[in-house]
């Protein structure tokens, strides 16, 4: 299930844009204005928060602690906030258009599956990606 959002561009033919909520999220308003939102970027996604106390956004360098020969690709971003993928809004057309499934695919080969697919779309989209709040 995790990989599903990784191959959403396949699954979703002619789909220009797509929001994708994990089976644990909880809807609680209108999730129109979140669907409808502009974007600068391929996908937009919410601050991971770090636990226990979700006091500050979590980085690759949280991550790097349980994967430490990832960090050799993090070098200038360490710091950088990671976005939680459970809550994501891609938009299909510029997926596809940038071939963002192979770079995902790439970065899992290279990570060797660290975090499933979470790590992956973090560091293919490291460059950007719109926030959620």
């Amino acid at each position: 299930f995790y990989w599903t959002r990784v191959f959403l561009s396949d699954y979703l033919p002619g789909v220009s844009r797509v929001l994708w909520l994990d089976h644990d999220v909880v809807v609680k308003a209108d999730i129109r204005p979140l669907y409808e939102m502009h974007m600068e970027h391929i996908v937009a996604g919410a601050a991971e928060l770090v636990l226990p106390h979700l006091a500050r956004p979590m980085t690759f360098r949280d991550h790097i602690k349980e994967c430490p020969f990832a960090s050799k690709f993090a070098k200038g971003f360490m710091d950088a906030p990671t976005f939680n993928t459970g809550v994501l809004l891609v938009d299909l057309d510029r997926w596809r258009k940038e071939e963002s499934t192979q770079s995902v695919i790439r970065w899992a080969s290279l990570l060797d599956g660290c975090f499933l697919d979470q790590l992956a779309l973090n560091f293919a989209f490291q460059q950007g990606w719109d926030h959620i709040s």
